[in-house]
């Protein structure tokens, strides 16, 4: 009689039924997986995640022989996300320019430059420089000899003595164009040329007729007018008062040099003080001069009417002192240090300070209005 194989118990199904167990085990023990993958470009942003939610897992039944089936409920991703706001912020600085303003090497007074003559380029020139002894410019150049510069009063021009045609004549150059016009030619000499404060005239001195004299000749060169007439005497540097009604000057007709004061038209003439080269102070109130009209000697100040005369310095050996437009200090030139050069000092003779440093002879400095 053979086996039922239908029956459980016959060896045959048995047989069967352990197969098909092993392979209900095999297949429910497989390492099958599936993920899905998602990529989310987003911007980096720290966000407080969401609640987490749980994904459902539902298993359904099935025969035996076969695979379960699962369904996998994922959730709404987009809907858990909450809305991202970016905002722009501005850019952050810090400026590294201010409003407050650098330092001038310039002191804030009027004028930006001091005229002078100087022999470092072999013989007298005319120069300028800025006011701290910087920037040395040449304005003359060539064989002649140019002497004792005065500045119009507008700044834009000097006028100064030169011999380039044999004879000392009075010439005028510009700063900006350096063109240069000759104002008075004859055949003596016309020295130290001095603008009057309207710019209209020069006063100066001249040998023409046989001694040295003051004169007056107006800017174009005409109408030229003697006003000293002395003989013998010498009446020289001629310096204007700031209202253009008087002129200092220097005068040995006593004997001696001395400062002397005139009117306009030569009337009035009277001495001062012991003394030459003198120069007023920008309100006219005061002459600053010093001891020797050829030599270097001690500076002085009076008071325009000849009263208060003080002693500035007679240490050093200094000539050609000038007032500067602020009426606070004075230029000069000075041996001081072995060599003639440019320097300044407080109106009351102190604080010397020395503006050029050159082996050569720097003289008769004028500050630009």
């Amino acid at each position: 009689m053979l086996s039922n194989p239908r029956h459980p118990h016959s060896p045959l199904g048995l047989l069967i039924s352990i197969l098909c167990l092993a392979f209900v085990v095999v297949a429910c023990a497989g390492d099958v997986t599936f993920t899905p993958e998602v990529t989310l470009s987003l911007p980096t942003v720290f966000v407080q995640p969401p609640a987490a939610t749980p994904v459902a897992l539902t298993a359904e039944s099935s025969p035996v022989g076969e695979l379960p089936t699962v369904q996998v409920t994922m959730p709404d991703l987009a809907s858990s996300i909450p809305p991202i706001t970016l905002t722009t912020l501005p850019p952050t600085f810090t400026s590294i320019f201010t409003d407050t303003p650098l330092p001038s090497p310039i002191p804030p007074v009027p004028g930006g430059l001091i005229a002078f003559n100087s022999d470092r380029a072999g013989n007298n020139d005319i120069y300028v420089m800025n006011l701290d002894g910087s920037q040395v410019t040449q304005l003359t150049t060539g064989s002649s000899d140019d002497r004792v510069p005065s500045w119009s009063p507008d700044g834009e021009r000097i006028a100064f003595q030169s011999n380039q045609d044999g004879d000392f004549e009075l010439f005028v150059i510009s700063l900006e164009s350096r063109s240069m016009r000759q104002v008075t030619d004859n055949r003596c000499n016309d020295y130290n040329p001095v603008w009057s404060p309207d710019g209209g005239w020069f006063a100066f001195y001249s040998d023409c007729d046989g001694n040295r004299e003051i004169y007056l000749i107006r800017a174009d060169g005409s109408d030229r007018r003697q006003l000293t007439h002395t003989g013998n005497a010498y009446n020289w540097f001629p310096n204007w008062s700031p209202d253009g009604d008087r002129i200092a000057f220097s005068s040995n007709r006593s004997g001696h040099y001395e400062v002397w004061m005139m009117n306009v038209d030569g009337s009035g003439a009277h001495a001062l003080a012991p003394g030459c080269r003198a120069s007023f102070s920008p309100d006219g109130e005061w002459l600053v001069f010093t001891e020797y009209c050829t030599d270097l000697g001690a500076l002085y100040r009076v008071r325009a009417d000849g009263s208060e005369l003080s002693l500035l310095d007679n240490q050093y050996g200094s000539t050609n002192p000038v007032w500067v437009p602020d009426g606070k200090k004075i230029l000069f030139q000075s041996d001081r240090t072995g060599n003639e050069e440019i320097w300044m000092m407080e109106a009351d003779g102190s604080n010397w300070v020395q503006l050029t440093f050159d082996p050569a002879r720097d003289s008769a400095p004028v500050w630009q209005p």
